[in-house]
């Protein structure tokens, strides 16, 4: 292990898993499933939350059978030690390219609608700045700031939604079941996009104080946060209808800033949301940065841990320079989807899991031969 404390309990991981997965995807979540699947968007979502829970039994199983290896030892023992370093190092590739492109995809929210004349730069040296020094410091760190940071963020958001809930017009959402199966299960698709971080519970066993009860939290919390962005979808496809959620940029965003608090406690609530992405996108920069220079380590075994978070957050930051526009951004996320993601959150897992089985059924034949 890196750090001398770092082990973390299952409530922690769950935290975590919330503030990874709950970030800037649900700002285009409502836009994206309506975009296929009409005023039935949200039923989409629910069918992604279903499909993302039961991937993360997937997940979590088989790094249960390897809970204190890291990813490239199992791999190894499972597939070789080659291919164990393609797939390594193709993860990396994956959390750099993903972290870039939800900078990028953040600091333009960012700009929009709080810092007009920030450039983009300032904003991203900044937010990697504070997630590269958090991330040095290790997992139990970023696990107890999450602890610390959860309720006082959640709470007043889930207020704000109660209350955007009594300026919904639920004929928005009527008739339902009107879409055909192929449109229900292409919003189900691309909806999946905002579970992206569900596989770095493929990295985060070692860390875990208890990782047989892993499983179920990890499920449960999947299912947590998916439901409450079904809500969201919901909410937001009431206040507007599906036609005008479609060309909203940040629907979400818009339906928060419509909303009236009783007592003017809040005046503008888009700002108030948008101080959770700002920690979001800490979380998910910590992550990125933490698993991909745990990864390289893992690998190369050479090197600092410090050393690799400092490379992979300069790439990040070169990739997000790259990316010049918010449409060039969701264009490289769906095409990242339907390669490294989806191998990496399910492909994979499935792989593993059968070759586990595979050879742990013919060990077991090997056995009973020797014994008779």
């Amino acid at each position: 292990m890196i750090f001398v404390n770092d082990k973390i309990s299952i409530r922690q991981l769950q935290i975590l898993l919330i503030l990874n997965i709950f970030g800037t995807g649900v700002l285009t979540l409502p836009r994206r499933a309506t975009l296929y699947a009409n005023q039935d968007g949200w039923i989409s979502v629910l069918i992604a939350v279903l499909c993302a829970a039961l991937l993360s039994l997937i997940v979590t199983t088989i790094a249960n059978k390897f809970p204190s290896d890291s990813f490239y030892k199992y791999c190894g023992d499972l597939l070789s030690r080659p291919v164990a370093f393609v797939l390594a190092m193709g993860f990396v590739f994956k959390l750099i390219i993903n972290l870039a492109l939800e900078l990028r995809f953040f600091g333009e929210v960012v700009r929009q609608t709080l810092l007009e004349t920030t450039p983009f730069w300032a904003i991203a040296l900044l937010i990697l700045a504070i997630g590269g020094y958090a991330a040095s410091k290790g997992y139990e760190t970023r696990a107890r700031l999450g602890e610390m940071l959860f309720l006082l963020v959640f709470l007043p958001i889930i207020f704000v939604f109660v209350v955007a809930s009594f300026k919904t017009d639920v004929q928005n959402v009527m008739p339902v079941l009107q879409t055909p199966v192929d449109g229900l299960l292409r919003g189900a698709f691309y909806s999946g996009m905002s579970f992206r971080g569900i596989e770095l519970c493929l990295l985060a066993f070692p860390f875990l104080s208890s990782p047989n009860n892993a499983r179920k939290g990890v499920f449960f919390a999947v299912l947590a946060i998916g439901i409450l962005m079904a809500i969201v979808a919901f909410l937001t496809i009431a206040a507007f209808g599906p036609a005008d959620t479609e060309i909203q940029l940040f629907p979400m965003l818009q339906m928060m800033d419509h909303v009236e608090v009783p007592g003017s406690l809040l005046e503008r609530q888009k700002a108030f949301i948008m101080s959770f992405w700002i920690i979001s996108a800490f979380f998910i920069v910590n992550a990125y940065l933490f698993f991909s220079s745990l990864l390289m380590k893992s690998t190369f075994k050479k090197g600092t841990h410090s050393n690799y978070i400092l490379l992979c957050a300069a790439a990040v930051f070169a990739v997000s320079l790259f990316v010049k526009t918010l449409s060039d951004a969701e264009r490289y996320m769906e095409l990242m989807f339907v390669t490294f993601d989806l191998f990496y959150l399910a492909a994979l897992p499935i792989l593993l899991l059968t070759v586990s089985s595979f050879k742990k059924l013919l060990n077991g034949g090997n056995r009973g031969s020797k014994n008779g």
